[in-house]
């Protein structure tokens, strides 16, 4: 039992306690794969990953249908339709009968907008659907990375529509590409008979996994609103693929509950199955954007127990090194830093430090720069820094709030508050009242 408790306590606390650059390369990487691991169970039951599941479930469920179709009237354009029928026959096995009924009702649906008086309505409900999921799908990812800005809606529709415009293109494409480097490898191993049967085997297993590696790699990378490195998209996108993948193999090898269903529902009995599967994955989808996170995050995240309870006058301390950073770039004529490179400079949790900056911003202490991607966004002082006094940041700061509140103004007029204010005089005339930027 005591060594029980010792791992315990170990990969509760002590973990994050450790200086990986005190260890060797290989303790190193086990312990970054031990907080990448720990992190992602974590942050899945922080985020609400099951609630938001749910969530999606139920978007997913009213918008299946126009994104289908709009799929296929995209595919239409480029001659793949019959093509991208089978694709999502092949990703709906195991649900024969809901793969006919959504495809009927995409068809009809598409053949219905494309006609009629009521034309312009159809495609503007058509493209109000699809944008709607894929909003609550970002809107998701930015909770899990601590972004609080979504896209704006002339950045959803472009960005969501070029998405939907690639995706058929993709599916075909990695298909097409597979059903090619299988035959060329055939060709190989039938010229060379000792490599023929483990390398046919080996490609043949891995190549409806690394169709969904890439998939769920582009779905993390491309809408979370913020800049993902290409190996944390890539981590997060192999481990959730493998999982999905798996677990649609068992769920189709052993229908182990299809037959209890089937006598209680009947004919309705594909509903609630397909249903759990539209839950397990979406959770597998979050699961994999929490390693992405992870991975990309892990460094910041030494000493993380004292991190999940932070007091207020750190906040602030942060707040006034945040400022002071973005202060001196500015002075300089540098680029603004973006949330990740304060985070780093810092060694403070990039989820931390994202509050920090959104509350600096809606207080219009710091201004939002775009940078090379619409996803880079830097931070620099929204006022002269000749005006930043470390009374004048920290008063500013301490009367953030996410909404207006009639309770402060209440609060403000007590004789309290007149007392309060003049003290606050006092420290603004205070000779130690310096300007950050002499800090």
């Amino acid at each position: 039992m005591h060594i029980i408790h010792k791992i315990i306590t170990f990969i509760k606390y002590d973990i994050w306690f450790v200086r990986k650059h005190a260890l060797s390369p290989a303790r190193r990487s086990l312990v970054s794969l031990l907080r990448i691991t720990i992190l992602s169970f974590r942050g899945f039951n922080q985020d609400k990953c099951s609630l938001r599941a749910s969530a999606l479930t139920f978007y997913t469920l009213l918008s299946i249908v126009p994104v289908i179709a709009m799929l296929f009237g995209i595919a239409r354009g480029f001659g793949i339709e019959k093509i991208l029928e089978s694709q999502i026959r092949e990703s709906l096995h195991g649900h024969e009968e809901v793969a006919e009924k959504i495809l009927g009702f995409s068809t009809t649906l598409l053949q219905n907008t494309r006609s009629g008086v009521i034309v312009g309505i159809g495609i503007i409900a058509l493209f109000w659907a699809v944008i709607k999921l894929l909003g609550n799908i970002e809107l998701s990812f930015n909770e899990i990375w601590g972004v609080k800005q979504c896209r704006s809606i002339g950045r959803k529709v472009t960005d969501y529509l070029s998405m939907l415009l690639i995706c058929p293109i993709f599916l075909v494409a990695s298909s097409s590409i597979t059903v090619f480097l299988t035959t060329k490898i055939q060709d190989v191993a039938q010229k060379v008979p000792l490599l023929g049967s483990p390398i046919i085997a080996v490609t043949l297993n891995l190549a409806p996994y690394i169709t969904l590696w890439l998939l769920f790699s582009i779905l993390y990378i491309f809408l979370t609103n913020t800049k993902i490195g290409i190996i944390s998209g890539l981590s997060g996108g192999i481990i959730a693929g493998t999982i999905f993948h798996l677990v649609q193999w068992s769920y189709v090898t052993f229908q182990i509950f299809t037959s209890k269903y089937n006598a209680i529902y009947g004919s309705f009995a594909a509903l609630p199955l397909f249903l759990i599967w539209l839950q397990t994955s979406w959770l597998i989808v979050l699961f994999g954007a929490e390693i992405s996170f992870a991975h990309q995050n892990v460094d910041t995240y030494e000493y993380e127990p004292e991190s999940l309870d932070v007091a207020y006058a750190t906040k602030k301390l942060l707040a006034l090194i945040i400022m002071k950073l973005c202060i001196n770039r500015f002075c300089k004529g540098e680029p603004p830093l973006a949330s990740g490179d304060i985070a780093n400079e810092i060694d403070a949790p990039i989820r931390l430090i994202r509050q920090i900056l959104f509350e600096l911003a809606s207080i219009n202490l710091l201004a939002r720069i775009k940078g090379d991607s619409d996803k880079e966004t830097g931070y620099q002082p929204a006022i002269s820094p000749e005006t930043l006094t470390i009374q004048y940041v920290l008063s500013r700061y301490e009367h953030y709030s996410s909404q207006s509140s009639r309770l402060s103004t209440a609060v403000i007029s007590h004789p309290f508050g007149e007392y309060l204010q003049k003290f606050n005089e006092k420290l603004a005339n205070s000779p130690e009242n310096i300007l950050i930027k002499n800090l």
